[in-house]
């Protein structure tokens, strides 16, 4: 096993919202690489996997958290808020 960081995180965004094909939805993608993502048809959402140098920085082996994305109309500053683990 090495000691080989990365920058991964969990995100939902309301599938809506990805089928719209809103502006913050292309800079988020913009910001990340999906490795997985599952359509949750009970919450109306998908669920993404991903990295991004967003992310904070994780050993090998840790639990990845649950982020938020937040974008701000005013000055158009997308940011990712760590939520959970």
């Amino acid at each position: 096993m090495s000691n080989k960081t990365m920058r991964r995180g969990k995100f939902s965004l309301p599938i809506r919202d990805v089928e719209d094909n809103t502006l913050p939805i292309r800079r988020i993608m913009g910001q990340c690489v999906i490795v997985r993502a599952e359509m949750m048809f009970m919450t109306g959402n998908i669920d993404y996997h991903a990295t991004s140098w967003r992310f904070r920085e994780l050993q090998e082996g840790c639990v990845i958290p649950v982020y938020e994305w937040f974008w701000c109309e005013t000055d158009g500053q997308l940011t990712a808020r760590e939520i959970a683990a």
